[in-house]
């Protein structure tokens, strides 16, 4: 990602440009201008689609892996009886 941000650092600050003056100025832009943003934009959201992509995977990755601890801790709870005893054997509670 650094690599991409530092290589595209100049068409970043144009597109951040282009997004302000939209909202706010009347700005208008060279014919060959726009077609190198708009060539870039695409580039740049092939590369966001893939770190969304990536995010998603590791977070369904983390949550499968919370999901399966908190059944790992359910079934170890279920050994246990209201008096704390384990198999037969006292142990104690801390609260």
């Amino acid at each position: 990602m650094e690599n991409f941000i530092g290589d595209n650092l100049e068409g970043l600050y144009l597109l951040e440009e282009a997004y302000t003056s939209s909202r706010y100025l009347s700005r208008e832009y060279d014919m060959n201008i726009a077609a190198k943003l708009l060539k870039f934009s695409e580039k740049a959201l092939e590369v966001f689609k893939c770190l969304e992509c990536e995010y998603l995977k590791i977070r369904r990755e983390y949550l499968d892996n919370v999901e399966n601890y908190l059944k790992k801790i359910k079934d170890v709870c279920k050994r246990f009886d209201s008096n704390c005893r384990l198999n037969g054997i006292r142990r104690l509670c801390t609260k």
